[in-house]
């Protein structure tokens, strides 16, 4: 399917987008309900598709069946009040078989058309499905690999849950003290490697080659002292093809390029500029440092050097959500290929 007819086709699309809070204990690495929406909702004018309905959660998914809100919506799909679903991430629709299975199984059926999340699309073709699935399935596995937290299994348990008494049961142990003991000292080590994390320009981009999104990954490199350098790199999702080869990037390149960009952009074409030009205003210190002594400069270009010099800053010092707001009210499109960042037009 060549780049215009998929546009055809997205229009006869209407999407759902849906947003569910995670566990508890994901909470500290993930994105909240309302952020989920307003990405998921950029995402969404970007791409120009049509969000006809926005439904929220906090229930968990891992026990199937047991979301009312989700149950609507794969109801709602059915009945064809939806064919197209946004949403965060797969794990947001699927953390259990069941769940996983409707969705694939009305993707077959022509009812549901296509799944958009940030960085990856799925549609009812053999790769994408079989991708989502893997996804699906290792939330799935993550869902399962909690039960070797649970003391239960070698022979103590609390109760009531949270109360801090614990006694010892009469059941015969699966385990051993020690070997539960060995398990949780691995647990805590792969969770320092394995943790997800959310990157600053992660799903802001797209492959040059192959049109899927961008993602990052954590590198940790030990140094001769004994600590550890941290290094981030970019590269294709490899959504729409696995064996996608575009190169990989590190980020203090990356901003590099993205500086390099907005220092040649038009000021205008940053959608945020009243934004900026706000912010700055209560920064006086901060003006007092980028325009010096220079007093020749008239206001226009003072404020024009203002802007697109915050920009840059914001890119180099700036939260994660400073980063991504200002990137993703660019009035282009960025178009990541083999350690090369371009803006082309939408």
């Amino acid at each position: 399917m060549n780049n215009q007819t998929h546009k055809d086709a997205q229009k006869a699309i209407k999407y759902v987008l849906y947003a569910r809070k995670s566990s508890e204990s994901e909470e500290r690495q993930v994105l909240s309900i309302e952020s989920q929406v307003k990405e998921m909702l950029e995402l969404a004018e970007r791409e120009k598709l049509e969000v006809v309905a926005i439904r929220r959660e906090s229930h968990s998914a891992k026990d199937t069946g047991q979301r009312e809100v989700y149950n609507e919506l794969l109801m709602d799909v059915r009945t064809g009040k939806f064919n197209g679903i946004i949403t965060w991430a797969p794990d947001r629709l699927s953390r259990n078989a069941g769940d996983l299975g409707a969705i694939v199984d009305m993707m077959d059926q022509g009812l549901l058309q296509e799944i958009r999340t940030h960085g990856q699309t799925f549609t009812n073709s053999p790769n994408e499905k079989f991708l989502l699935m893997i996804l699906g399935s290792q939330a799935k596995l993550e869902n399962d690999h909690r039960v070797l937290n649970n003391t239960f299994y070698y022979g103590r348990f609390e109760y009531p849950k949270g109360s801090g008494n614990w006694y010892q049961g009469k059941h015969k142990p699966i385990v051993t003290q020690t070997l539960f003991e060995k398990a949780q000292e691995q647990l805590k080590r792969d969770n320092i490697v394995k943790v997800n994390k959310e990157f600053a320009f992660t799903k802001l981009m797209t492959c040059g080659l192959c049109q899927s999104g961008v993602c990052a990954q954590e590198k940790f490199k030990q140094l001769k002292d004994g600590t550890h350098a941290k290094y981030i790199y970019y590269g294709c999702s490899r959504g729409k093809d696995r064996h996608c080869k575009n190169k990989y990037i590190r980020e203090k390149e990356l901003i590099s390029q993205l500086a390099k960009i907005i220092d040649k952009m038009d000021i205008d074409a940053l959608g945020i500029k009243c934004r900026l030009e706000e912010e700055l205003k209560r920064f006086s210190k901060f003006q007092r440092i980028v325009l010096g002594s220079d007093g020749d400069v008239s206001k226009e270009k003072q404020e024009e050097i203002n802007v697109r010099t915050y920009a840059k800053y914001l890119l180099r010092e700036g939260s994660i959500t400073e980063k991504r707001f200002l990137l993703g009210n660019l009035r282009s499109k960025l178009i990541y290929e083999n350690k090369r960042v371009v803006l082309v037009e939408s």
